[in-house]
């Protein structure tokens, strides 16, 4: 799929002003996302850590013991490392569900109308928001407690 919007389509209404920083803005935010690595830095510096840690510690007690139960140890450690490593998973698998939550709770059409209505947007259905303005449509989420990024200033 193309990031790109200089084109319109036969019948298609050109973009606003704001509606053009808001795409800049975008496109920038899915390179950056593209460029960058799967977890974000805090994550992989405490696993990074944790692992480390996990690691040294096995191998100061398989060098401590004779060559015989240096097998048993070396799964010990294997173990204590991915028993540190869940507390680590688990919660960013709960961070990802709440954030799937909160966009789930942003973009509910009957929330979406409901608040339309409330500042003042007459319409009968959440498909009619398509011909207001982005920067109409942006409003509506500015005092929304969910909302993750304010809209642009135009």
């Amino acid at each position: 799929m193309s990031t790109v919007a200089d084109s319109l389509a036969d019948g298609a209404t050109p973009m606003s002003a704001y509606e053009e920083q808001v795409w800049d803005r975008l496109n920038e935010h899915w390179q950056r996302r593209n460029n960058r690595r799967g977890l974000p830095n805090w994550a992989s510096t405490a696993l990074d850590r944790s692992g480390e840690v996990a690691r040294n510690a096995a191998s100061r007690a398989t060098r401590a013991v004779p060559e015989t139960i240096k097998e048993p140890v070396r799964r010990g450690g294997d173990a204590v490392a991915s028993m540190a490593l869940r507390p680590a998973a688990e919660a960013a698998a709960a961070l990802l569900e709440l954030v799937n939550a909160w966009a789930l709770e942003l973009n509910d059409p009957k929330g979406v109308e409901k608040i339309a209505r409330k500042r003042g947007i007459e319409l009968d259905s959440f498909t009619e928001l398509r011909q207001q303005d982005l920067k109409a449509c942006d409003r509506l989420l500015t005092r929304n407690t969910l909302s993750l990024d304010p809209p642009m200033k135009v």
